[in-house]
C-alpha cells in the first residue's frame, strides 16, 4: 500500500491472511481491532480456513458478515472470469462495497483489488504499521514474522522477511 495516510477504520481479511496472522500470534487481532479498527471477516473466507470457527470471530475482535445474495451471485459470476476464488471474489467485493482496507498476501487477489482502486495492506504490511504507531514492540513483531515465515515460506520468502525487518528496524527500542 502506498498511501497509509489514507488508511481508514475498518479492514476485511482474506483466507490467506487470515492464516498467516494465525500462525504469527492469534493475539494480532484483537490488536488491530482495537488500534488500527474493525476487522471483517467474510462467512465464506471463515468456511476456508479450519483454524478459526464462528465462535472465536467475537474473541478474536473479528465481524463476521455474511454476504447478500447478490454479493454472492456477483462473486460467482467474477470468479469464472479471473484466477479468484469466490471466497476471495467476495472479499473484493465486500472491500468495494463497504469502503474497506483489503489486509491479503493473495497476488492474484491484491491485483483484481489494484484494479478497482481497493486499499490494500500486505499481512506484513498491517504488523510494521502496528510497530510504527507503537501498538507493537519491535522484538515481538519481529518473531510473530519469522512465525508466520517458517509457516508459509513459500510465500513469505527470506526476502519478504529480510524486507520487513528493515522497514521495522527504525523503530528499534
Amino acid at each position: 500500500m502506498s498511501d497509509k495516510a489514507g488508511l481508514k477504520g475498518e479492514f476485511i481479511i482474506d483466507a490467506v491472511a487470515l492464516i498467516d496472522f494465525l500462525d504469527g500470534d492469534r493475539a494480532l487481532f484483537p490488536l488491530v481491532s482495537r488500534y488500527l479498527g474493525r476487522i471483517w471477516i467474510a462467512t465464506t473466507t471463515l468456511e476456508e480456513v479450519e483454524q478459526v470457527e464462528e465462535e472465536d470471530c467475537v474473541e478474536l475482535g473479528m465481524y463476521l458478515v455474511e454476504p447478500s445474495i447478490q454479493q454472492l451471485n456477483e462473486a460467482s459470476v467474477y470468479a469464472e472470469g479471473t484466477s479468484l476464488s469466490v471466497p476471495d471474489a467476495v472479499s473484493l467485493i465486500l472491500a468495494r462495497d463497504n469502503d474497506l482496507t483489503l489486509i491479503t498476501n493473495d497476488v492474484a487477489l491484491r491485483r483484481e483489488s489494484q484494479k478497482r482502486g481497493i486499499r490494500l495492506l500486505w499481512g506484513l504490511e498491517t504488523i510494521a504499521l502496528m510497530v510504527e504507531r507503537k501498538i507493537l514492540p519491535y522484538e515481538e513483531a519481529a518473531e510473530i514474522a519469522q512465525r508466520i515465515h517458517l509457516a508459509n515460506p513459500k510465500y513469505i520468502t527470506e526476502k519478504i522477511l529480510q524486507d520487513f525487518h528493515n522497514k521495522i528496524n527504525k523503530f528499534k527500542v
